[in-house]
């Protein structure tokens, strides 16, 4: 099965180059341009910093295996080939986001973000083969039946604890407007939460009216620049 895999991702190489090799210089003589078959290798080498406007600029067979290897998030080819073929499995996924009816790397970035959200959520870091149904569900949009239950799972919500500040009236109070209730009052009238049961916590400043109001301190403008003095 491996063996299968690596077949696979050394022919979309190959369908890669050939992509490459359909490289002409515009009729304004100004830029390289494509006619592809299988990648949008124009955007690829944009989204790599791969600068193909030199006349003696080259793209071997090897470049298009190692430029393969990066679009699925391995340093090289070498490093790719060597993977488990769960891995490869989701590198074969994770390649389909760059061709030239369905280019959107984005899947992959929320993919991987997803992961992490789920992983947290979780308590544990996913084996590969948990990865490659999460590859499915995330890039795909299929498979959501093979993914247990509390990977999907919301994470349980944070409850806050209002904190008594030691002292507000260090300086001088200014008038600030909540953006987010629309209510004006000093600055030593904000409150002060955290995390329940987190003493060692970040504590946030917010709006006077939390938790009816759930403006945080980046929402409490100074009046005299909301109203332009």
């Amino acid at each position: 099965m491996k063996e299968n895999n690596i077949e696979y991702l050394k022919k979309k190489a190959k369908n890669l180059y050939q992509d490459y090799k359909t490289r002409k210089l515009s009729d304004a003589g100004d830029i390289y341009e494509y006619s592809p078959k299988y990648y949008d290798i124009t955007q690829i080498f944009l989204d790599f910093d791969i600068f193909d406007d030199a006349p003696d600029f080259e793209f071997s067979l090897m470049k298009a295996q190692h430029l393969i290897a990066k679009l699925v998030d391995f340093n090289s080819w070498a490093e790719l080939i060597k993977a488990s073929d769960t891995q490869l499995e989701i590198a074969k996924i994770k390649l389909g986001c760059f061709t030239l009816d369905n280019y959107d790397p984005s899947k992959i970035e929320d993919y991987e973000f997803f992961m992490g959200e789920a992983e947290d959520n979780a308590g544990t870091v996913f084996d590969d083969e948990t990865r490659l149904e999460l590859a499915k569900y995330y890039i795909k949009g299929e498979g959501q039946e093979n993914i247990p239950v509390n990977v999907l799972a919301d994470p349980e919500p944070i409850v806050y604890e209002e904190v008594i500040a030691k002292d507000k009236t260090a300086d001088q109070p200014v008038m600030l407007e909540c953006i987010h209730c629309g209510e004006r009052f000093l600055s030593n009238e904000t409150k002060l939460i955290k995390p329940k049961g987190a003493p060692n916590t970040e504590i946030v400043e917010v709006c006077k009216h939390w938790p009816e109001c759930d403006g945080q301190f980046w929402d409490l403008i100074p009046v005299k620049i909301m109203d332009g003095k």
